[in-house]
């Protein structure tokens, strides 16, 4: 009975790895050019992605939204160049949100900094690239403000989807 419940449990982790994993890599695929959705709704499993599962099974669901997002544009055209510079700085401010949501603080406490040190991470990336004159202005607005505003709702409708337990 015991070995039943341990393969339920496995082959249940495994199904959600990889359902927030395929979410997150199709869902910019194919809405990236309206960010405040897409980054709401990976936001919102990047979040339960860290309150469900735990060490290396995070991994693919904190890679796969930049990389959907890089060959939805290559696919749909508007691909920027410009996204390859963030890819890996969106990698860490991705495991910068899901690290602080395995912190033992209240959750809205985690709502909060997870999503300003997620933000601000992004937005000094964004900062410096712009002064070395990497990337247009456009990209500080894209990478501050609104990474903000999508991490807090994706982090708050994640915790009400987490409290009724779906």
């Amino acid at each position: 009975m015991k070995d039943v419940y341990l393969n339920k449990n496995i082959y249940g982790e495994y199904f959600q790895v990889t359902l927030f994993t395929v979410v997150c890599l199709f869902v910019p695929m194919f809405l990236g050019h309206v960010q405040i959705i897409t980054g709401v709704i990976i936001n919102m499993f990047l979040v339960l992605a860290a309150l469900r599962l735990n060490g290396y099974k995070l991994l693919p669901v904190i890679i796969a939204p930049s990389i959907g997002a890089y060959v939805g544009g290559l696919l749909f055209g508007g691909a920027s160049v410009y996204l390859l510079y963030f890819i890996p700085f969106i990698w860490i401010a991705n495991g910068i949100l899901v690290y602080t949501f395995k912190r033992n603080i209240s959750f809205v406490n985690k709502i909060f900094f997870g999503s300003f040190l997620k933000a601000l991470f992004l937005f000094t990336v964004a900062l410096c690239f712009f002064l070395l004159g990497l990337i247009p202005s456009i990209f500080l607005l894209a990478m501050g403000p609104l990474q903000l505003l999508t991490a807090l709702i994706g982090s708050s409708i994640a915790f009400g989807v987490n409290k009724i337990n779906l």
